[in-house]
């Protein structure tokens, strides 16, 4: 599922798959848009919570994302939401 959407949005995103366990790091890539204040818009808007890379110290606009839960197709669908209304 988030194969998918990462594909969809390539051009907002940059991701790989990663090759073990249940956590991404995929980046934003939308010039002049920081992950931390669009992270925080997300959570706001939405109720998903993605965790910005500065929060490990990590810059280039990474974020954590957990896909080890029952309910991520609810969570990919809010991202999806989001996305569209603010990185379109």
């Amino acid at each position: 599922m988030l194969d998918g959407f990462f594909e969809e949005w390539a051009d907002r995103f940059a991701w790989v798959r990663p090759r073990a366990g249940s956590v991404g790091f995929p980046r934003l890539t939308v010039p002049g848009l920081g992950v931390d204040a669009w992270a925080a818009t997300l959570v706001e808007a939405e109720g998903v919570l993605i965790l910005p890379g500065s929060q490990f110290g990590y810059g280039g606009n990474h974020f954590r994302v957990g896909f080890g839960r029952t309910d991520l197709p609810v969570a990919l669908d809010a991202l999806e939401r989001h996305a569209s209304r603010t990185l379109r």
